[in-house]
């Protein structure tokens, strides 16, 4: 069976032949092939080749694209500057209406790592699971940091989120892994916050994509619960 297959037959069965590898290798594949590193961010071409070139040497199960935790604020008019082999926000508006909420993966750098998908898609078939990142909604809450009413700032925000999940999707991604650092801490805003991922499931869901959640830590045990009916999935640890 291939990845996808396994991966398929997992989610409608609940069985599964093997356990399937999926190393969060992104930029390294860059430091491994001495890529220069901001080209490897900026050009679709050295990006795939390089993602690709891994992959064809390593032959995991899955490659993971875009792993970039400015990628979603630059886009949204965050200023971001290169700095330490990295790409770090120097600035940002003070006022939701500054952000630019509409059209989102048009912007930033956002077309690439769309374009990075089909390419990958096109190359690799079935043979592999191609995998889009979205940041976590509540970790790009938190960044945004502004005076907004924090839960219509957060419903902008899975908008957004949106519009990048299907355009991912539909670039062929089959699986869309959220990354997000921690929960909410109390229940009413947990409960809120998993309302808010369930259009983002479904629309995964629409593209035969399932959608995974990564947390690096988790201060509610029932969080799992909790969320189980808006997530096809959770992983917990760095």
């Amino acid at each position: 069976m291939t990845p996808k297959e396994i991966l398929r037959n997992y989610f409608e069965s609940g069985s599964i032949l093997r356990p399937l590898l999926v190393p969060l290798m992104f930029s390294y594949a860059a430091k491994l092939q001495k890529v220069d590193l901001k080209s490897f961010y900026t050009n679709p071409t050295i990006l795939t080749n390089t993602l690709y070139n891994a992959w064809k040497f390593f032959r995991y199960d899955g490659i993971i694209n875009y792993i970039d935790e400015t990628l979603e604020l630059e886009a949204l008019g965050c200023r971001v500057d290169w700095c330490n082999e990295q790409y770090i926000i120097v600035a940002k508006p003070q006022e939701p209406e500054n952000l630019t909420w509409k059209n989102i993966k048009e912007k930033g750098r956002i077309p690439i790592a769309i374009e990075v998908i089909r390419r990958l898609k096109a190359t690799v078939r079935d043979e592999c699971i191609i995998i889009g990142v979205l940041r976590g909604p509540f970790s790009l809450l938190n960044d945004l940091d502004m005076k907004e009413n924090r839960k219509n700032l957060l419903q902008r925000i899975i908008n957004t989120e949106l519009e990048i999940c299907q355009a991912y999707c539909e670039a062929g991604a089959d699986l869309i892994l959220i990354l997000e650092k921690r929960l909410p801490s109390d229940e009413e805003t947990l409960y809120e916050y998993m309302k808010d991922l369930v259009p983002l499931r479904n629309v995964a869901n629409f593209f035969e994509a399932r959608l995974i959640l990564s947390l690096k830590e988790m201060e509610m045990p029932q969080a799992l619960n909790i969320l189980q009916d808006s997530i096809d999935g959770m992983i917990l640890g760095d």
